[in-house]
């Protein structure tokens, strides 16, 4: 699956960038636009509805830190701050990837990079002048080839492609298209030797998904006959890519549903219930087993979004929370399986309208509960998140006093929840929640100490310490947004950006998670006017990829860094003579 490419605006660009993989739509001539097509239902946002917007930090930039009387500006080495090592199983750092107009102005194509051999490589072939662009990139799991969408062969048809990472082998995996038709969205299999694609293939203006091996051979249709005007929008392969889930209005006109197939076509089935007129199925996801499809719909009344689970071969269907009235909701997009994939985690006005709580359900349905403490009127759970092992849930809650946040933490069957914060500042609010990779400690960025400025702050997952990560700011110094500091793979370390020093000049942080020393700077010396845009973990915990305008005011450019600061280098070749890295990940196993 892929995600959309969004920028944002705090001075430079902010890219945001899924660690499952980057999808763009820009045009050779003209600029860039997002889009690329969707993918199967992403999951919920870290920061669904936060109470207060992030703010935005002053572009304006007052008199510099003295180096030599700051001990934050000093540039790391030996003074890394190093945790006591931990055995660790080796990982592959995997591979960088990264779209930019690097050999024409305004024609936005995909390089990779190997950490290994330091090689960078176009992926994708030349493409058309003007009518040439990119519009979805993914990977195998076993990170040997890449997979990406765009219009590289004819002119306005978007195609399907596979090639190796060092841009070698590469195939067109769809087969020929009618006039008019393009694919719209695409899926790589778990077991890397499968893509699913959606396209108007043999319909202009007809999308239907088929399955093709990795080589371009073997396409097989998966849907069944569609409806006078049906098409399929969603796809997504069950975690162990036994089967594979699509929506679309096969049996009725406007009217969508999920079903369940088999890779090579066989034991299509439908999974949701019959639907109320009026009703259709709104998300969906497999759980980490793939046992189970858990889907949002508005299946047994029109007005009421209720969450339900299916097994895959669409037997023991159970509705997840009980009967509500038609003003009450389960919410669209802020509901999560465990990934221990027991329970489901969703927020509903379900005891009192518009008063959204977070609730936990079994994922059979054999029981519920509530998770977070009783709210006032005017309270909300703006913000929660699934421990990576499924035990716990952490979540921000106004459960006091309207208005007043507060992060706790919970397990899933409601009992032993403890306070994770010190209280905030009056008014203050809080800007993202993490957990780290090991479900020890979760992180979360405030305002806690001083209003307009977000820090860092790291707790344990019982409660038992607290601690700030981040450094000292200058006035008017932040983390800008929600997206601007990563937890490490391996949970030891996080980065984050911030105007630590000089407000307005965005620098890249380390420091250990659990707060024990202090943070390093590890993006090097910028450019006047420079700073970092967005920052990625490879696999391993050892390097850190950002993106940056550190040679070159306004011309960003994307860098790889050891985590102890040294042999920091560009990626990206020459630019042309405008051009700009527009979005860069870390390709790592799916």
């Amino acid at each position: 699956m892929y995600k959309p490419l969004d920028n944002f605006s705090f001075s430079k660009k902010l890219l945001s960038v899924s660690i499952i993989s980057l999808s763009v739509a820009l045009s050779a001539c003209g600029g860039g636009s997002s889009g690329g097509g969707g993918s199967t239902a992403q999951p919920v946002s870290e920061n669904p509805t936060s109470p207060t917007p992030s703010p935005q930090p002053n572009s304006s930039t007052p008199p510099a830190t003295d180096p030599a009387t700051d001990p934050a500006t000093q540039e790391p080495g030996s003074a890394e701050p190093e945790p006591q090592p931990q055995p660790q199983e080796p990982k592959d750092p995997g591979f960088a990837m990264y779209v930019a107009d690097q050999d024409t102005d305004e024609k936005y194509e995909i390089f990779g990079y190997d950490p290994a051999t330091k090689v960078t490589s176009k992926l994708n072939s030349d493409l058309l002048d003007c009518s040439g662009m990119i519009t979805g990139v993914s990977w195998t799991q076993d990170m040997s080839r890449v997979v990406y969408s765009g219009t590289q062969s004819d002119t306005g048809v978007v195609e399907l492609f596979s090639v190796k990472r060092d841009g070698t082998e590469r195939v067109k995996l769809n087969a020929g298209m009618v006039n008019g038709g393009n694919v719209t969205t695409f899926a790589v299999s778990p077991n890397h030797l499968h893509v699913a694609y959606v396209a108007d293939q043999d319909r202009d203006g007809v999308d239907e998904v088929y399955k093709v091996n990795i080589d371009g051979s073997g396409h097989t249709k998966l849907n069944g006959t569609l409806s006078a005007t049906g098409d399929v929008t969603q796809i997504a392969w069950a975690p162990d890519g036994s089967r594979l889930v699509y929506a679309a209005d096969q049996n009725t006109d406007g009217v969508n549903e999920i079903y369940s197939v088999r890779p090579d076509g066989s034991d299509r089935v439908r999974l949701n219930g019959d639907l109320t007129s009026g009703g259709t199925v709104m998300e969906w996801r497999w759980s980490p087993d793939s046992s189970r499809v858990v889907y949002l719909a508005n299946q047994n009344n029109s007005s009421v979004q209720d969450i339900f689970s299916v097994r895959a071969d669409g037997t023991g269907l159970a509705r997840l929370n009980p009967s509500l009235r038609t003003d009450r909701d389960v919410v669209k997009g802020n509901w999560e399986i465990s990934p221990a994939g027991t329970h489901v985690a969703y927020l509903a006005d379900q005891d009192t309208n518009d008063v959204f709580e977070l609730y936990s359900a079994a994922i059979d349905g054999s029981s519920l509960t509530k998770l977070n403490r009783s709210l006032p009127a005017g309270g909300s759970v703006p913000i929660w998140q699934w421990a990576p092992d499924g035990s716990r849930v952490g979540y921000v809650a106004d459960s006091q006093s309207a208005g007043e946040f507060n992060l706790s933490s919970v397990r899933p069957d409601g009992t032993d929840r403890v306070a994770l914060n010190l209280p905030l500042i009056p008014g203050g609010s809080f800007q993202a929640v993490q957990w780290a990779a090991d479900s020890s400690r979760i992180f979360y960025s405030a305002e806690q100490e001083t209003a307009g400025v977000f820090e860092l702050y790291t707790a344990a997952a019982d409660g038992s310490s607290l601690d700030k990560v981040s450094g000292a700011f200058v006035a008017g110094g932040t983390i800008p947004t929600v997206d601007a500091w990563k937890p490490s793979p391996d949970g030891r370390w996080v980065a984050y950006i911030a105007d630590q020093q000089v407000q307005g000049r965005f620098e890249l942080y380390l420091a250990p998670s659990d707060g024990s020393k202090a943070a390093v700077k590890v993006s090097g010396s910028l450019v006047s006017g420079g700073s970092v845009s967005s920052v990625q973990w490879s696999a391993d915990s050892a390097q850190l990829l950002f993106i940056a305008d550190k040679e070159s005011d306004g011309r960003d450019e994307v860098f790889v860094v050891n985590r102890d600061g040294s042999s920091s280098a560009k990626v990206n070749g020459a630019l042309a003579s405008n051009g700009n890295v527009v979005n860069a990940v870390w390709a790592a196993a799916l």
